[in-house]
């Protein structure tokens, strides 16, 4: 088993409110079986806890690699509009470049 004091941090806007705790790791499957019989519910939960957290890692990582780059594309081509349209003298507001962008995803090349 090992244990390390780690710090967890919340930022606020331009405030961070860092505090610390003690981080406790087992390191063999005798250890875990263990923590498992002193307190079996406790074991099954933060078990189930962490399948489920891999599982969520998973969905997260597909819907960023589909849905959400869609999503990002689109606000990389907002701000491109918002940036030439600023560079030849005619600026638009993030509204306008949304409309721009979404018209020109419409035209058929």
């Amino acid at each position: 088993m090992k244990r390390s004091i780690e710090t967890v941090e919340v930022s606020v806007g331009k405030d961070v409110y860092p505090r610390q705790y003690e981080r406790t790791e087992l390191t063999t499957l005798d250890e875990i079986i263990e923590f498992g019989r002193r307190d079996e519910s406790k074991a099954l939960k933060l078990f189930n806890y962490a399948l489920d957290l891999e599982k969520r890692n998973e969905v997260r990582a597909e819907i960023l690699k589909n849905e959400a780059a869609q999503a990002s594309l689109i606000e990389k081509q907002v701000r491109d509009v918002i940036k030439q349209r600023a560079s030849v003298g005619k600026p638009v507001s993030e509204e306008q470049a949304r409309k721009i962008v979404e018209f020109m995803q419409t035209m058929e090349v």
